[in-house]
């Protein structure tokens, strides 16, 4: 089962990966990590719905709080 805060790793994601990510239909990006054994840093924060055009967004997509990011 995966919740809601529960980290998730792809280890490759071939064409599928950041060079091919889109905020198409709103979908915000997601943050990229770049992980070296037990070191890691976030290399693309995470971009927030309400950071997309606001004309791009539908009225109930307005987004009260913002994300938390994962570290």
């Amino acid at each position: 089962m995966v919740d809601e805060g529960d980290l998730a790793l792809f280890h490759t994601a071939g064409a599928y990966g950041a060079s091919m990510a889109s905020t198409y239909n709103c979908r915000p990006l997601v943050p990229e990590v770049l992980v070296d054994g037990n070191r890691f840093a976030v290399v693309a924060e995470r971009v927030a719905p309400h950071d997309l055009r606001p004309q791009r967004l539908a009225p109930w997509m307005t987004v009260k709080e913002p994300l938390a990011s994962a570290a």
